[in-house]
């Protein structure tokens, strides 16, 4: 992330009934929120790029889920995945006045956002879902590569084991650039750390009928009414490319469609202006607020 973009973000600290967050926000216009994936030393920042280079007229807000980047961890016995992040997401939504907005969730984040889409319907516009995962969806059995490396580098977080998962997660050096410095810098809290490793505890012992809940969430998806974008780079090798395809068939007969090329797993890093593109035509295809269309 170049220091530049940084010195157009402005750090807030919101407050709701489980944690303080931390929200990056960029830009004046039509709220676009953003919300990052799982994996140790993610967060918001995984952003950053696309905010930068997102056109006039959209104002981006990137959240840090509880226990992840600069938000406070949940209070101690609160379980940590899905619905305590869209729960999250939804109280700082209301408190920032916001709604509805344009809701782009990559990997984890789509599963929380199109939860949050589901339960909270008057708070989104248009739903955006970047490379999810298919745990949500009910779709098993396949293979995962990105869960392998993540399961490593929680066990042990250094520079070598980082760096093997940005190198999967992200096609192009491009993307790859300066992550894992922001990774280890964000792991250098043992909060963190913790937080990152009791959830992939919960995540190896899960019941099955606690994944048969999760999935029947993601077929609910099939009836959602509002609009929603499917967005995949055809450069994946985090999880198998035609995961998407089969996500695809999961989503709404109206859902789009964008598969991008030369970009992996982290789409807004690889190909963040290819992104920015599809966030804006999402953003002023609503009508539900009276703004200028953007200049791209």
């Amino acid at each position: 992330m170049n220091d530049i973009h940084e010195q157009d973000i402005v750090n807030l600290h919101v407050r709701v009934p489980t944690a303080k967050l931390l929200v990056r926000v960029r830009g004046d216009g039509r709220p676009v929120v953003l919300l990052h994936g799982g994996g140790p030393g993610t967060s918001s920042c995984d952003w950053m790029d696309c905010m930068a280079v997102m056109p006039a007229g959209l104002q981006c807000y990137a959240l840090d889920f509880p226990g992840f980047g600069g938000s406070d961890p949940l209070p101690q016995g609160e379980e940590y995945g899905g619905p305590a992040f869209a729960q999250a997401a939804a109280e700082c939504l209301e408190t920032l006045g916001l709604g509805p907005v344009t809701l782009v969730g990559h990997s984890m984040g789509a599963a929380v956002a199109a939860t949050l889409a589901l339960q909270r319907p008057d708070l989104v516009g248009h739903l955006v879902l970047v490379s999810p995962g298919g745990a949500f969806y009910g779709l098993t059995g396949y293979h995962s590569a990105g869960m392998g490396e993540i399961a490593r580098a929680v066990e042990q977080p250094d520079e070598e084991r980082l760096r093997a998962l940005v190198a999967l997660m992200c096609d192009q050096q491009r993307g790859q650039a300066g992550q894992v410095e922001r990774r280890l810098r964000t792991l250098a809290n043992p909060v963190v750390i913790e937080v990152q490793r009791t959830m992939h505890s919960k995540r190896a012992a899960a019941s099955p009928a606690a994944a048969e809940e999760r999935a029947a969430m993601g077929r609910r998806m099939r009836e959602y009414a509002g609009p929603v974008t499917l967005v995949a780079g055809l450069a994946e090798r985090f999880n198998p490319v035609e995961l998407a395809e089969r996500i695809r068939e999961r989503l709404p007969a109206h859902a789009g469609y964008h598969a991008i090329p030369d970009a992996g797993h982290n789409v807004q890093c690889d190909q963040p202006e290819v992104t920015a593109r599809i966030l804006a035509d999402a953003a002023f295809a609503g009508a539900w607020r009276d703004l200028p269309a953007p200049s791209l």
